[in-house]
């Protein structure tokens, strides 16, 4: 147990935005340093992070590999079965260490011989890992993200696989803000934070990702506009954010496309006094 304990800590820190899962991520996380009177109270090593793009899937699982608790091992998504067994097994040998598998229904989620060997040799894999002495975790951490936890196999979602699953969600007006602000960007210091306030408010479905290239963006316009003035104020302004939403729409959004129904007004049928209401409602406004 003192060896645990005097390990860096296993812990995700510093993601202004994403409070409510990074909190979930810890609690898992800490299952790493504790002691259990009943081994029954210990659950799989590994983790399923789940979320659009840009939500910060592979930012937490930066954050967790950099943390200097473990050797880190990676699973390429097209990697082959005999690679993945030899990672499974210096990981095992070289204990702490931590596996990330990103990007993890590239592997297990096509109906095809090689992802169903993959999903068997994951299940193999945690299945052992699960098998660790009764006080402690196995001392390998097994992380895996994907864009939805849907495609992932049932099989590998059992108690002593990835049993745990934390979803990141597209954040909120306060997370956006909170995103904004913890970034070191150029303004004036008086106008930052209300400047901030207000470009959070009006970013919706917006994605921590979105975000970084609104502001990639608005530097760009900035740049272009510095060199057509001459002045010592190179301040990124509300004006260069504002054009630049303008071309870096969220990317939660353009995926969504609006398709008129299959079915006619003429197909419903009964309900005569319902439809009759419904066509008034609609033409009373444009008839005044």
């Amino acid at each position: 147990m003192a060896d645990i304990q005097s390990r860096p800590q296993l812990a995700v820190t510093n993601l202004p935005g994403l409070d409510q899962p990074v909190g979930k991520v810890n609690d898992f996380l800490s299952r790493f340093n504790t002691e259990f009177a009943n081994p029954r109270a210990r659950k799989s090593c590994a983790l399923l992070l789940s979320g659009f793009h840009g939500t910060g899937k592979t930012t937490i699982i930066e954050n967790i590999a950099e943390s200097g608790w473990g050797k880190v091992y990676r699973v390429r998504k097209d990697a082959k079965v005999s690679e993945i067994r030899d990672v499974f097994t210096n990981a095992k040998l070289n204990k702490p260490s931590i596996v990330v598998l990103d990007e993890i229904e590239a592997l297990v989620s096509k109906e095809n011989a090689m992802s169903h060997r993959i999903t068997g040799l994951l299940e193999e894999e945690l299945d052992i890992l699960a098998n660790s002495p009764p006080k402690f975790m196995t001392q390998v951490l097994v992380v895996a993200a994907t864009l939805d936890a849907g495609h992932i196999p049932a099989s590998l979602r059992l108690r002593s696989r990835f049993r745990t699953e934390v979803l990141l969600p597209i954040p909120d007006t306060a997370a956006r803000k909170a995103i904004l602000k913890s970034m070191d960007l150029p303004m004036h210091p008086d106008l930052k934070e209300a400047i901030l306030d207000r470009v959070g408010e009006r970013t919706h479905a917006y994605t921590a990702g979105d975000l970084d290239d609104l502001l990639e963006q608005a530097y760009f316009i900035s740049e272009k506009s510095f060199n057509t003035i001459e002045s010592d104020n190179r301040y990124l302004t509300e004006e260069h954010i504002e054009k630049a939403m303008l071309i870096v729409r969220p990317t939660a959004m353009q995926d969504v496309t609006l398709k008129p129904p299959a079915v006619k007004w003429a197909d419903i049928g009964g309900v005569p006094d319902i439809k009759k209401a419904l066509q008034q409602a609609v033409s009373a406004p444009l008839e005044v």
